[in-house]
């Protein structure tokens, strides 16, 4: 490590990750020699804003680094599409080129046969017919050996997804010299806000157009290909919310598997899901949101789109604003950037309707969700017995208002409800106890049958969904899955779910 040399020293104050500088001098320390010898590395540092600082660093002699100092790459080497390409690949050349090629717009980057993402979080051009048919034919001509006449394709999800779509077609036709499997998988994985669901979908878009046995990448309506695509709306509106780092966050986890015949073509699909987030319905942090479903079913100006569920009207739901119901309000966030609720009410209907929910089936969805918003405004009082306190439903009419619409929209028995709120049976070696619960108790026990409801009406929602796009084994030949794996973040305060995730 001569003076002179570009490297990278990770900063001392931790406000960034590494710092740009150049070997200013070198020193080999007093007593050193041989292999446990140490020379005295000092740089300066050339970024704007510890331009000229300088700071020392123990390098052993014979060695180029140190864990706290490393080579720097060339600036011809900053915008490379694949990271493995870097003559030094380490923590700060691989964050300096996402930052670079990141500012310079390309927010895709290779490293191998994996894709890193950024986020821009902003809608791009980057996904038009016009680019997906781009990468389609870059894929077909290298499939059929003519990669050197299509080039080398430029880091984006198509790539990814096109890579597996090509292995599993060679699998089909069992091409010979070639060690192909069938199926494929394409794993998404990243922090909250990295951009996993939308890159799933678009993920699944570019499968469903290269399989679509038509050519086109449009998709008539009700047909395989837009029943699956159609899966996603539903699957967000239930399953999707506002964290305080993604507005769009799945609270849950999603493998999707697309099922092709022999031809390559989409046949069908299978979804499964896992560890629904059910602490949010009761309880949400400061500046995150429920699950879109209870914000689009109280926006503004849906009356129209909520009669399109079967029939059933505002007034029956006797829903009013999203700020009065203590589910949905705690995080103090109503609205998105950017998004309609009451539009994103109309994407979900429709897209029951070709996933073929019944109006009967739509209208009970709906009036279980609001069911739940209603049993959160129940509230309980104290009653003073022998045995010990107990609770019993409040006398304020708002209280017994919110029993009795969340027992007609449920279709349960009041009484039936309250039993289950405010008693708790237990048996033992053949016998029961009954024993009446405090009113803390009681809102525990409440927040606990709307998870387990809730959670019911989502895992049947997704075995609905399944019932439209699956097919017959014998019409499949292969598939690939998609993985859309959760976010891992820490919040405030962490739930049993939040540690399973």
């Amino acid at each position: 490590m001569e003076p002179g040399v570009r490297v990278w020293v990770r900063d001392p104050d931790g406000l960034e990750a590494w710092l740009p500088g150049i070997v200013h001098s070198k020193l080999e320390l007093p007593g050193s020699s041989g292999s446990d010898g140490l020379q005295d590395v000092q740089v300066e540092l050339d970024d704007d804003d510890h331009y000229g600082q300088k700071l020392s660093f123990p390098v052993a002699l014979g060695h180029s680094e140190a864990d706290d100092i490393k080579l720097r790459n060339k600036e011809e080497d900053d915008l490379t599409e694949d990271l493995i390409d870097l003559p030094f690949l380490h923590e700060p050349a691989i964050l300096h080129t996402l930052l670079v090629r990141f500012q310079a717009g390309s927010i895709y980057t290779f490293t191998g046969p994996i894709l890193i993402a950024v986020n821009p979080f902003q809608r791009l051009p980057l996904y038009t017919d016009q680019i997906l048919q781009e990468y389609y034919n870059a894929g077909l001509m290298k499939s059929q050996g003519m990669a050197d006449l299509s080039g080398k394709v430029r880091p984006h999800v198509y790539a990814i997804a096109d890579n597996a779509y090509r292995d599993m077609s060679a699998g089909l036709h069992k091409r010979r010299g070639r060690n192909h499997k069938t199926n494929q998988a394409v794993l998404i994985s990243g922090e909250s806000g990295a951009g996993k669901t939308e890159s799933t979908k678009i993920v699944m878009r570019y499968l469903t157009v290269v399989g679509n046995s038509t050519g086109s990448t449009e998709f008539e309506e009700g047909s395989v290909m837009d029943r699956v695509l159609q899966s996603n709306p539903i699957l967000e509106a239930f399953g999707n919310a506002r964290t305080n780092r993604n507005d769009n966050s799945s609270r849950f986890g999603k493998y999707i598997e697309l099922l092709f015949n022999r031809r390559g073509n989409l046949v069908g699909a299978m979804i499964e899901t896992y560890l629904l987030e059910k602490v949010r319905l009761a309880s949400q942090l400061t500046g995150e949101r429920n699950f879109h479903i209870f914000y689009q079913l109280t926006s503004k100006r849906n009356e129209a789109i909520i009669e399109k569920f079967g029939g059933v009207t505002r007034e029956e739901l006797g829903l009013t604003r999203p700020q009065e119901y203590r589910f949905i309000n705690q995080g103090g966030i109503y609205t998105l950037r950017g998004v309609d609720d009451a539009d994103e009410l109309k994407a979900t209907q429709h897209a029951m309707d070709v996933l073929r929910f019944s109006p009967e089936e739509q209208a009970d969805i709906v009036r279980l969700v609001a069911g739940l918003l209603h049993l959160g405004q129940v509230t309980f009082k104290t009653l003073q017995a022998l045995e010990g306190d107990g609770a019993d439903l409040d006398d304020s009419a708002e209280a017994q208002h919110a029993m009795e619409t969340a027992c007609r929209l449920l279709g349960v028995e009041q009484a039936t409800l309250l039993d289950a709120l405010t008693k708790r049976t237990i048996e033992t070696r053949g016998e029961k106890f009954t024993r009446t619960l405090t009113a803390a108790q009681a809102v525990d026990a409440c927040a606990a049958v709307v998870k387990a409801i809730y959670l019911s009406m989502f895992e049947w929602i997704v075995d609905k969904v399944n019932q439209s796009i699956q097919c017959p084994p014998e019409d499949f030949k292969a598939s690939i899955g998609v993985l859309d794996i959760f976010g891992f973040e820490c919040f405030e305060r962490n739930s049993f779910e939040q540690l399973c995730i």
